[in-house]
């Protein structure tokens, strides 16, 4: 977008090419940021008009990764359930394993006492 609004002849050897100089204000160059505001500023460019402009035409990017997160999100909720599921079964398989094994050593002790007390 930078590089279209700015024409080579305003460069004035700032800078090789519009394109470069479009890189080095994306990258918040404090020189190329100086240089944008001083050939935007007089045609009444605010600051933030190049980002909102570029935001814009590119919408259909940034959609585009927000539907991929939103779906990356939606399957790590699910295996995150899906853990939990496990956990909550093993832990019961395992909580009617220690009750069926306390079952019997108490019907062993039942059946050891009347053996000995006979």
């Amino acid at each position: 977008m930078l590089g279209r609004l700015i024409g080579e002849a305003e460069l004035a050897g700032f800078y090789l090419t519009r394109e470069d100089l479009a890189q080095e204000w994306a990258r918040r160059s404090e020189k190329a940021q100086k240089k944008v505001q001083e050939i935007l500023g007089p045609a009444g460019w605010p600051d933030d008009a190049v980002a909102s402009q570029t935001f814009i035409q590119n919408i259909e990017i940034f959609e585009s990764v927000d539907r991929m997160l939103m779906a990356y999100q939606r399957h790590r909720n699910s295996l995150k359930r899906k853990i939990e599921r496990h956990r909550e079964a093993k832990a019961s398989r395992q909580a009617t394993s220690d009750a069926q094994q306390a079952d019997t050593e108490i019907l062993s002790d039942q059946a050891s006492a009347k053996n000995g007390a006979a």
